[in-house]
């Protein structure tokens, strides 16, 4: 698998094992709620704060999202987001670690990036995380028009790079669905017992990755199964001549 390399990479690899351990110290005039809740608002760098979290919390995240600094060569009130590319790489490289090793099993991360670095993020995920635990990208529209800070064509969504830390089917059995528009919806015209909607299609679909499996009665008291990637015409023809 090919992986990214930079300046002061190595060191980059070695940080979380240089990185102490800190204990992390309530804030009595500042907190709110149940203390037994578990949740925390970590004020302090957040490097040390992901280490400290690591004692009681590695395994145990099921999902993470992060906002990092898109990099985008401008200095804003509270950070500055110009930093050189391989210090933005060494920056992001030892969160990561710490990041996984604080999933669980089933867990997912989800990176929000623009174009500056989503591209060189997703291949170094690919090496913490596994290539095979890449489940895909989200974009979103962050506005609309191409605005007068376009350089050659407008650039009108970011992205959201999607890890899991175990892809296997076993562990995740589900498969995300992405809401619709009611516009959209407006096809499915028919709805079950249980307010499902629904519409009326053919069952045989080229290159489908889950088939369905399909039983049918025959007038003879025999039963064929089939799956909805072979025509059903094909088998029913296929049956006359005793297959």
């Amino acid at each position: 698998m090919p992986i990214l390399d930079w300046l002061n990479k190595n060191e980059a690899v070695r940080t979380v094992a240089k990185v102490p351990y800190r204990l992390l110290e309530p804030v009595a005039d500042l907190s709110y709620g149940d203390p037994a809740s578990e949740n925390m608002l970590i004020q302090g760098d957040n490097l040390e704060a992901l280490k400290s979290l690591i004692p009681v919390y590695a395994g145990r995240v099921k999902c993470i999202y992060i906002d990092p600094p898109y990099n985008t060569k401008s200095a804003f009130e509270h950070y500055d987001d110009n930093l050189e590319h391989s210090k933005w790489l060494s920056l992001m490289y030892p969160r990561l670690e710490l990041l996984r090793e604080l999933l669980s099993e089933d867990g997912v991360i989800f990176v929000n990036l623009d174009e500056n670095e989503h591209s060189y993020q997703k291949v170094m995920m690919d090496e913490i995380f596994g290539r095979k635990n890449y489940l895909g990208d989200l974009i979103w529209k962050k506005r609309k028009g191409g605005g007068n800070d376009s350089r050659f064509f407008a650039l009108d969504h970011d992205y959201i790079i999607v890890f899991t830390k175990n892809a296997n089917k076993e562990i995740h059995p589900f498969k995300w669905r992405v809401s619709q528009t009611e516009e959209y919806l407006k096809r499915y015209k028919e709805k079950d017992e249980d307010g499902r909607r629904y519409y009326w299609d053919t069952l045989a679909r080229d290159g489908l990755q889950n088939p369905i499996l399909i039983e049918l009665d025959c007038p003879d008291g025999d039963k064929i199964t089939i799956n909805s990637q072979k025509s059903l015409s094909t088998v029913l023809d296929g049956s006359k001549n005793g297959e």
